[in-house]
């Protein structure tokens, strides 16, 4: 699944729509519709997005056991990398 540069979709800006993903409240909503409608998501690109939070990919973690490839590049992220090990 293809959220990269969110905010940015073509469908949203031609609808006005502005979703700041990178804000804590939005991003978990964004993380809890995936994990209720694609619930065996392989792979999740979430690449320039302005992220700088993990925790609401938890649910990811825990409730989507097919996930395998997960693209956090270009964000603002910065883990404790022991605090995710089990990811």
């Amino acid at each position: 699944m293809n959220l990269s540069n969110f905010q940015q979709a073509e469908q949203f800006i031609k609808q006005g729509i502005f979703i700041a993903i990178n804000k804590a409240k939005e991003f978990r909503n964004v993380v809890n519709i995936i994990v209720q409608s694609s619930p065996d998501i392989v792979a999740l690109n979430l690449s320039n997005n302005k992220l700088s939070i993990l925790e609401p990919l938890q649910s990811l973690a825990d409730k989507c056991s097919s996930l395998k490839a997960l693209d956090l590049s270009k964000n603002n992220v910065c883990i404790n990398v022991k605090k995710y090990t089990h990811l």
